[in-house]
């Protein structure tokens, strides 16, 4: 039976990351990530992968996001007895989210979102026990397939998975971090010389612009001096909310008159924030601007914090999760403060279409949350260039770098427009590469 490629996830989307690799008699899952928004219910309905769990010998995370790590549990509740591999702390991100899943489902189900949790704890305490974690560039073999992960930027601990077997070399770009991240350090290419690329193509027909984001928080901050109001945001617990603790910091040291509490309520947030502080080595300078941007911020952890959080006096900063208002404390302050007129939300990245998130910033007032209708008469405010992705330029920098020894790329992990986009781009660049747009269920035989 000759080697394959096979995507089971992610193909024109950007959420729920899982592709199938065979090579020799080994199945090799990279990546076993959850679907999101509109996408979310296939998290249930994956037949095929679900049938081929206890055939599955091994599967390598590249980092430590829900729509790459999420479905592990449900893999494992349906026979999954290998191995997985990741860096050190995608390993303790995956510990983090994991558990978050489950708290967010049973709260969730406790107020009838949902019909059912997806696993149960002791499934994430087994797939915990199969992790082996690994340092960046330290070359592992794995019944002949020899592997390393390098780093990718994007958030700490994300890697890009180096594969080779026999004559063969394939490279999974997995999620390709920017060059200008706020906090990240810049994306690492090595002298891995792969005929095969698996690449991300999430802004593959953008290009990223951050110089408008501080002018932008600076007036959202006026707004809510002025009316002495509340900015909440809505941002994933991991790097996102990070990188918003950085930019807020630069812009009320640039200007003093817009100082204004800062309060983190997330326990996922929170912990993944310690996380960082813990590693601040792995960030850009050493993360010497999250330090000191942590001077100014509360980290809402233990009761009495809270309450002091309720009697507050406005104005004031909140971020919480999750990023897309799918679940977890947000849902709470968006039942609090969405309703009054001199509120502001802000959306700090990617809204996947179906979430609530998705529907508010694209205008509907009337929602139902927490088991009622409210109306939404906050303003709200897309925060745009934020993404850890790298864009369009990025994209292509990375695959540059490889495309002496490149034969096939294919492009997975963005939609349609995008990788359409991105697709012309290689093409014009690179007429000799077989350029694949990947397909779902159709096998990609490696040659």
């Amino acid at each position: 039976m000759s080697d394959s490629i096979e995507f089971l996830g992610a193909y024109e989307s950007v959420t729920g990351s899982k592709t199938l690799i065979k090579l020799g008699e080994l199945n090799i899952l990279v990546d076993c990530g959850m679907y999101q928004g509109e996408e979310k219910k296939k998290c249930v309905i994956e037949p095929k992968l679900n049938r081929l769990a206890s055939e599955i010998d091994a599967i390598f995370l590249t980092h430590g996001h829900l729509d790459h790590c999420g479905y592990l549990p449900i893999l494992e509740k349906n026979g999954f007895k290998g191995q997985i591999f990741c860096t050190h702390l995608t390993a303790k991100i995956v510990t983090i989210v994991l558990n978050d899943s489950l708290g967010v489902q049973a709260y969730n189900l406790k107020h009838q979102l949902i019909d059912e949790v997806l696993f149960e704890e002791e499934d994430i305490t087994k797939v915990l026990s199969r992790i082996k974690a690994i340092d960046f560039n330290e070359k592992h073999n794995f019944h002949g397939v020899e592997f390393y992960f390098q780093k990718a930027g994007h958030i700490i601990g994300a890697a890009s998975l180096c594969l080779s077997y026999q004559d063969k070399k394939i490279l999974f770009s997995g999620d390709i971090g920017r060059n200008d991240d706020l906090l990240h350090q810049a994306p690492e290419m090595t002298d891995f010389q792969p005929e095969h690329l698996i690449s991300e193509s999430t802004y593959g027909n953008r290009i990223h612009s951050v110089d408008h984001l501080e002018l932008e928080l600076e007036k959202a901050l006026s707004s809510i001096i002025e009316n002495k109001s509340i900015l909440l945001i809505p941002a994933f617990a991991v790097a996102r909310t990070q990188v918003l603790l950085v930019l807020l910091y630069r812009v009320m040291t640039n200007k003093l008159s817009l100082e204004v509490p800062i309060y983190v309520d997330s326990p996922m947030a929170v912990k993944v924030t310690h996380l960082y502080q813990e590693n601040l080595k792995e960030l850009k300078d050493e993360g010497e601007e999250l330090k000191d941007a942590l001077e100014r911020v509360k980290l809402i952890e233990f009761g009495k914090d809270h309450k002091k959080l309720t009697k507050a006096d406005t104005p004031y900063v909140l971020i919480s999760s999750s990023g897309m208002l799918e679940g977890g404390k947000i849902m709470k302050y968006l039942e609090m403060y969405g309703k009054h007129e001199n509120n502001l939300i802000a959306f700090s990245g990617f809204q996947a279409p179906g979430s609530l998130g998705h529907k508010i910033n694209n205008g509907e007032k009337e929602i139902k949350i927490l088991g009622h209708k409210m109306q939404i008469r906050a303003k709200t405010l897309q925060l745009e260039g934020l993404s850890a992705h790298a864009d369009q330029a990025g994209i292509l920098e990375f695959i540059k770098s490889y495309s002496t020894s490149l034969k096939y790329i294919y492009l997975n992990h963005g939609d349609a427009q995008a990788i359409s986009e991105l697709k012309a781009k290689l093409e014009e660049l690179f007429p000799n590469l077989n350029i694949i747009d990947v397909a779902k269920n159709i096998k990609y035989e490696v040659v």
